[in-house]
């Protein structure tokens, strides 16, 4: 039977006698991929507008498809159930059949639907995972990944961790496609964690992401409150070998200096000379400011926690140092980098320079700009500096009720004192 054209309103449909279908040519560019040169599918409506609230979630989906094949992706699992679900909806909201309007998108899912209407679905798979797809698509069940764009967009935390957050919990999400709200259990998740190929530390962090998600679902009522699954998980044991961050000797200070000036690196040199002086972390010296120096007391402005906040008396050995960096400012800025990464950290230009400087060196992965920060603890150790004093010059939370929640903090004197005692190259 010959096609024949639909109103000129209604672009996306085409009439089979007196049966309207929707139908999108393929691009000549990615006919090969997809394997056809046209999509149709009859709507079974005579009437225009009926057709075409059937036939436009199928047109999205066909033109999912074409994106994904230039762009050399496969539409996924839970792409194609997405789809699914708005299709049903949009077939209840105009009357129809749902289950007769996703006929197609189930094919394409691996269901092979009944021919008897009006339900191709009648008759319910056994497999639980077949279960889950088709109780997402009718709205029995939630997908699990449904609310992460909103869970994500209230997360109030720094931009990095935030985008670690919800790219943890997007992986887990593309790792169980069928996935509901209803369905995830904790033997779920402890088989997730068993297969990851990855540190305690890591999985944890991941665990984390995955609870905080949990956690506002089951504020917003999506989950129940009696269901933790990713709460009690046993993580696998820490591998012998991995990889434990080590201090530089002080012998190796001097030396990483000189080397950032042989490359003529000189704001690397600085950088470094700060960090061994202060015990700074390497974004809390990126982000000091000309204001942050004053009458020999350095402002850090800490990225961490309350007590990274802090103010550390200058060591006379960076005193010119200073100086030399306030007036040379040409942004306010005393480290001068050319540009920041996506989260808007200052330190990710340099940071990469010292990490590829150390490696020719002969420094491994046990070595990072971090380690600065530990050999001047060591050195503080070593002087048998008090640890709520070394933990005012640091940076460092006091563990102690009685110093951690009561004491206002060694004076800049008694600080002053230690670092010049202690703090020698």
């Amino acid at each position: 039977m010959s096609n024949r054209k639909a109103p000129a309103k209604f672009p996306l449909l085409v009439l089979r006698g007196r049966i309207y279908c929707a139908k999108l040519r393929v691009p000549e560019d990615v006919k090969s991929i997809i394997g056809k040169s046209v999509f149709v599918q009859s709507t079974g409506e005579t009437d225009p507008i009926r057709a075409m609230v059937k036939a436009q979630p199928w047109v999205d989906g066909w033109k999912a498809q074409i994106e994904a094949a230039r762009s050399g992706t496969s539409i996924s699992v839970q792409q194609k159930v997405d789809h699914a679900r708005s299709a049903f909806r949009h077939a209840q909201q105009a009357g129809q059949d749902p289950w007769w309007a996703v006929r197609d998108m189930l094919e394409s899912l691996g269901f092979a639907p009944s021919t008897d209407e009006p339900n191709p679905v009648a008759d319910r798979p056994a497999t639980k995972t077949e279960a889950s797809v088709l109780d997402q698509i009718d709205g029995t069940r939630t997908p699990f990944s449904l609310r992460i764009d909103a869970w994500e967009a209230q997360l109030s935390m720094g931009q990095r961790e935030a985008s670690m957050y919800a790219s943890d919990v997007r992986a887990f999400s593309r790792g169980h496609p069928t996935a509901s709200v209803e369905g995830m259990d904790g033997a779920t998740v402890q088989v997730w964690i068993e297969s990851q190929n990855a540190a305690p530390k890591t999985i944890q962090r991941k665990l984390s992401a995955l609870r905080n998600y949990w956690g506002w679902l089951q504020a917003h009522q999506v989950a129940p409150v009696t269901n933790k699954p990713f709460h009690g998980r046993k993580l696998p044991k820490a591998k012998k070998d991995a990889v434990k961050r080590q201090g530089f000797k002080p012998a190796d200070i001097p030396k990483l200096i000189a080397k950032a000036q042989e490359d003529r690196d000189g704001a690397l040199a600085d950088l470094i000379t700060l960090g061994a002086y202060t015990g700074a972390r390497i974004e809390e010296l990126c982000n000091l400011k000309v204001g942050h120096v004053d009458n020999g007391i350095i402002s850090i402005p800490g990225t961490k926690s309350d007590a990274a906040l802090r103010k550390v008396p200058a060591h006379t050995a960076i005193g010119d140092l200073l100086v030399r960096l306030v007036v040379d400012s040409k942004d306010g800025y005393l480290i001068p980098v050319s540009t920041q990464n996506q989260y808007d950290e200052r330190s990710a230009p340099i940071g990469k320079r010292f990490g590829r400087m150390k490696a020719e060196m002969g420094f491994g992965p046990e070595h990072v700009f971090h380690s600065i920060r530990k050999t001047v603890a060591t050195l503080l150790e070593d002087a048998q500096c008090p640890e709520g004093i070394a933990a005012d010059i640091l940076g460092h939370d006091k563990p102690t009720m009685t110093y951690g929640l009561y004491s206002g903090g060694s004076s800049m004197a008694t600080r002053r004192e230690w670092i010049q005692k202690a703090v020698h190259y």
